[in-house]
């Protein structure tokens, strides 16, 4: 067995033996794939993010320190929230730094694959800037509403979709009647944002209760909070024209 190999075999093994909630973006029997929605910019940071996804999921399979210890230096844990010293930075970055960590390349391709479809509609409308605050801050509330629902407890969080879920809610708000492509088993749809959306964000509530129970180990949770920051957000982010 070769290096990369073994590293991959530990990654399924500490998957299976440790609890880690991960935020993977899903609509069941829906998969969007593009929208009818062309941006007058070139999407950077939205690449960006993308790129730097992708090198962090590589690093994690193929690099030191690993998959397991990073995930104790950067995953959000919510027991470790409770120990914070306001005084060490460093107690801050997981805060941030869980956004780009993924368990597998699924995970990552799903949280992308929304990342790409409905970021760079965002980033041509807020700008660099502006939309990389608006993405962060949603990333934030996600994770702070991640916290709220398992506080004492050590589970940690990783995946981007609290923070794309924040898209998802600034979308609807900018382009309710785009159209969104979808898969539906072997058809084709074209669905208005606001539909597919609407489909999205019940399927993420109706799992609330079961993730509260400790029934699945995605974290809806931080998918509602990053969406509803999101759609909030979305009206102070915006440019003025």
């Amino acid at each position: 067995m070769d290096a990369a190999t073994y590293r991959r075999v530990k990654l399924r093994l500490i998957l299976k033996n440790e609890n880690i909630s991960t935020t993977v973006l899903r609509c069941d029997m829906f998969l969007p794939y593009k929208d009818e929605n062309p941006t007058q910019s070139f999407p950077l940071f939205t690449i960006v993010l993308i790129v730097l996804n992708c090198v962090v999921y590589y690093l994690e399979v193929y690099g030191q320190p690993g998959f397991e210890n990073l995930i104790k230096m950067y995953a959000l844990i919510p027991c470790n929230v409770n120990r914070i010293n306001v005084y060490n930075y460093n107690h801050y970055i997981p805060f941030i730094s869980h956004m780009f960590l993924h368990v597998n390349i699924i995970h990552v391709a799903s949280n992308m694959l929304f990342l790409w479809i409905f970021g760079n509609n965002i980033e041509d409308v807020l700008g660099v800037i502006r939309f990389y605050g608006f993405y962060i801050l949603c990333g934030l509330a996600a994770a702070l509403t991640f916290y709220l629902f398992h506080h004492n407890e050590c589970t940690p969080i990783i995946g981007a979709s609290g923070a794309v879920s924040g898209l998802l809610g600034g979308y609807v708000v900018l382009f309710p009647a785009a159209r969104i492509r979808v898969w539906f088993m072997f058809f084709i749809l074209r669905l208005p944002a606001w539909f597919f959306i609407l489909l999205w964000f019940v399927m993420q509530l109706s799992n609330l209760y079961g993730e509260k129970l400790g029934m699945t180990n995605v974290a809806w949770s931080a998918h509602v909070g990053g969406f509803i920051a999101g759609f909030i957000l979305i009206i102070f982010f915006k440019k003025k024209y």
